[in-house]
């Protein structure tokens, strides 16, 4: 693939030099004098000049627009011509966390920078300059950010300036004000919680049979209803994660049995303490009916499908992990004695099921996150990929948990398959440089 170079000339005009040959093959419209030059969120107009005199590689521009525009001239780029811009990229911006030193212990630590080494050597293949950058690096009164840029020379990611971005791939939650710089460029741009997961797909037949009921009534009498139905309920908090704020409520004659998730503390309370302990935990908390999956060594099991976006707006299943929970957990999520599998080897320890059953249970699992994924997508904000946690009941029928927006990409590498965590990134590359150069 052919890239482009950007030069800057001394010049007193604000002007653009580009050889016929380029200009044909951006697809410029050779009888427009004027035309406006983008770089991330700036665009700034020039005066084009068509001439033999600049080789077909490069592109020249007067160091004031160059500024102006603050193009980095160290790297390679592509361009493309719409609506009368010329777009020189893609320059992509991935905001990672909200505070800077997080950044700096990541790109300082050898181990832990290598892991984002696969993003510069997806952009060495494609062109442009992808950064990282922290919430405290957003100076927006300047129009300019801060972030970490891989230096090829020195194998080190550095500090540098850029403008905002083309296209900005968010994991955690932005402020109105940056929604507004970026227009509409932020991708997975609203985060539901776990009760609006379950709003969004309940109406959908192939998808709400693989739905735990849910809802967001946390009162005695609804939860009295759903005893009577299942026996067993689950009180969540939405936003919590890891496991926490998640209990387990059953019924015992005229008490309720209350057991707290990561604890093996249970309390029996009456029916007046219940109105009290539901009272507390009211706000931001749902009940679900509660999923008893087949366990292995008393180990709850459940799966993560990782589905991106690609450059046709198509959902793909990337890579499915197993993860096994703790001894006697009735959730996954944990920070101790969580255990990663293949799909392959869970499914076996988890069944005892043949290749063919694997199989088959893989693209059952395949077919039913397409049609999550796809759900999801129909809505008004801008997703290009999802972490959805599924289960296995005793009767193997597959569940449907939880769809997470901000997921870690680097889960594959906690079974050492870079393959897939490397195709995950290409993918999701491939769709930025796409959003950031339309």
């Amino acid at each position: 693939m052919s890239f482009t170079i950007v030069k800057a000339i001394k010049s007193s005009r604000r002007s653009l030099r580009i050889n016929p040959i380029l200009a044909d093959k951006i697809g410029l419209n050779k009888k427009r004098k004027r035309i406006g030059i983008c770089y991330g969120n700036r665009q700034y107009e020039v005066t084009m000049y068509i001439t033999k005199k600049v080789s077909k590689e490069v592109i020249k521009i007067d160091q004031s627009s160059i500024d102006k525009l603050m193009i980095d001239t160290c790297y390679r780029y592509n361009c493309q011509y719409e609506d009368g811009k010329l777009i020189i990229g893609p320059l992509i911006g991935l905001l990672f966390t909200h505070k800077k030193r997080y950044l700096e212990k990541r790109f300082s630590n050898e181990d832990k920078k290598k892991r984002y080494d696969v993003y510069a050597k997806m952009m060495e293949k494609i062109g442009g300059v992808i950064y990282f950058f922290a919430t405290d690096q957003i100076n927006y009164r300047k129009k300019q950010i801060k972030g970490y840029v891989y230096n090829k020379s020195t194998s080190t990611w550095d500090e540098k300036v850029f403008p905002f971005p083309g296209v900005i791939y968010r994991k955690l939650s932005v402020s109105k004000e940056l929604e507004k710089k970026m227009k509409g460029k932020i991708l997975n741009s609203y985060r539901f919680n776990k009760y609006e997961f379950w709003k969004m797909l309940k109406d959908h037949d192939k998808i709400a049979k693989h739905l735990p009921e849910t809802t967001n009534e946390i009162t005695k009498s609804r939860l009295d209803d759903l005893l009577r139905n299942y026996d067993t309920v689950i009180l969540k908090h939405t936003k919590k994660k890891l496991g926490y704020g998640i209990y387990l409520i059953t019924r015992e004659k005229d008490n309720y049995i209350v057991t707290k998730n990561l604890t093996y503390d249970s309390i029996c309370i009456s029916n007046d303490e219940m109105v009290e302990f539901l009272e507390k935990h009211k706000d931001n908390s749902i009940f679900q009916q509660f999923i008893s999956l087949k366990t292995y060594e008393n180990r709850k099991i459940d799966y993560r499908l990782i589905f991106t976006k690609d450059v046709k707006e198509k959902w793909e299943c990337k890579g499915i992990l197993g993860w096994l929970g703790a001894v006697g957990g009735f959730t996954i999520h944990t920070l101790v004695e969580t255990n990663g599998r293949t799909l392959e080897e869970m499914l076996k320890i988890q069944f005892d099921y043949t290749p063919e059953q694997i199989a088959r249970k893989k693209e059952e699992m395949i077919k039913i996150g397409k049609e999550v994924t796809v759900a999801l997508d129909a809505t008004e904000h801008l997703y290009m990929d999802f972490g959805l946690d599924f289960g296995l009941d005793e009767n193997e029928k597959i569940w449907i948990f939880e769809a997470n927006v901000h997921q870690q990409l680097l889960s594959p590498l906690y079974l050492d398959d870079y393959d897939m965590f490397e195709q995950i990134i290409e993918c999701v590359i491939r769709y930025l440089e796409k959003k950031a150069m339309s």
